[in-house]
């Protein structure tokens, strides 16, 4: 029985899914769970340690590490990097990263990720000390996370990335060339859309996937707001994220887009929340990093036309794969909301199904479970 362990955070959007997907005859499963609170009172219950950061890296957790097979790390924190750095054993290590413990933690990456609009109201109208804002104009936010990967980084093996071009990133901004690809997915297409999935049938659009910076939308409401949508509601959803950005969207949706704008703020029953998404045609991203693929995947797949921000690698990543999306910039096109004809969803479909399918993704955890 080779017994692997699984480096988390505190994530239910995550969770569920890897337990589900690395289910395999053959393999034992074991969880620590990082959680960052210092009240919190570590604890263990079945195959799961519920762990408070400030202790991860310490004596207990560094011997237990040995009685492993293999380590997989999804989301590399600094803790997880300081436990790394006392680890002398020779099984595979990799790390699954999600984006935010790269892109947000590189002292360059950080700087490539947020429009200049974005990154004004980050600087002034966000309650954080003096001394990081500066940093994102140095080093970066949380250079000392950094640091620790940077070290972290020399005892991984391989890089098991949402898209292919962020190993890319991470092989050449970390510079670790030894570092070595894997495919991984967390989850595929039927667990992205579900098992009553229809095609998209309505014109609204969909804007964003949270309240986060990284989805730039100041740039994007005042890109729609000089095209002519007609009636065309935006939905937006906030409902988690940064509270002050939340805020300051509403009320920069509603200046420039009027009743066209909707912001979803609560987290709405599944049923409802389809019934919107199903009347979303067209979708706007406008990160300039990975971000939000299993809303992407899902989309796309669904027959929505889908525009995005041609700096973002996953936009290179589809184009890539020949999966057809659009430059944000063609919104200004008189044929921006002529939705897409059946033939191009449906090879739209089969092209999603090559690199998220079901059986394709199995495929991946079982090399991956293999090293």
């Amino acid at each position: 029985m080779k017994k692997i362990l699984h480096l988390l955070i505190k994530d239910n959007k995550f969770s569920g899914i890897i337990r589900k997907i690395f289910d395999i005859e053959g393999v034992a499963n074991y969880y620590w769970v990082e959680i960052w609170d210092k009240s919190f009172k570590s604890y263990e219950k079945d195959d799961t340690f519920f762990i408070n950061y400030t202790e991860l890296a310490g004596e207990k957790y560094q011997k237990l590490l040995y009685g492993f097979d293999m380590i997989l790390i999804h989301y590399l924190t600094a803790r997880k990097a300081k436990l790394l750095l006392s680890y002398k054993g020779d099984k595979p290590i990799v790390w699954m990263p999600w984006g935010g413990d790269f892109y947000n933690k590189h002292p360059l990456l950080i700087k490539k990720i947020l429009m200049p609009q974005t990154s004004r109201f980050y600087k002034h109208h966000l309650p954080v000390k003096k001394k990081i804002v500066n940093m994102l104009d140095s080093r970066g936010w949380y250079a000392g996370t950094y640091t620790l990967q940077k070290k972290a980084v020399k005892k991984i093996d391989y890089v098991a990335p949402v898209i292919y071009d962020d190993y890319e990133l991470i092989k050449k901004y970390y510079e670790a060339p030894h570092l070595k690809f894997i495919h991984f997915s967390y989850g595929s297409i039927e667990d992205f859309v579900g098992s009553n999935c229809s095609d998209v049938s309505g014109n609204d659009i969909l804007l964003g996937n949270s309240a986060s910076l990284t989805n730039n939308h100041i740039e994007a409401i005042d890109l729609l707001s000089k095209i002519n949508i007609g009636t065309r509601k935006v939905y937006v959803p906030l409902s988690y994220g940064n509270a002050k950005l939340r805020d300051y969207v509403v009320r920069y949706g509603k200046q420039k887009l009027g009743n066209n704008f909707v912001p979803l703020l609560d987290f709405l029953p599944l049923d409802k929340y389809n019934e919107i998404l199903q009347n979303c045609g067209f979708v706007l991203m406008n990160h300039l990093r990975q971000e939000g693929m299993g809303n992407i995947i899902a989309f796309l797949y669904r027959g929505a036309k889908l525009f995005m921000n041609k700096e973002n690698p996953a936009f290179v990543f589809l184009r890539r794969n020949g999966i057809q999306v659009f430059e944000k910039e063609e919104l200004n096109k008189e044929s921006a909301f002529n939705p897409l004809n059946e033939d191009e969803i449906r090879r739209n479909k089969s092209l999603i199904e090559a690199i998220r399918g079901k059986e394709v993704v199995e495929g991946y955890i079982k090399k991956l479970v293999s090293l």
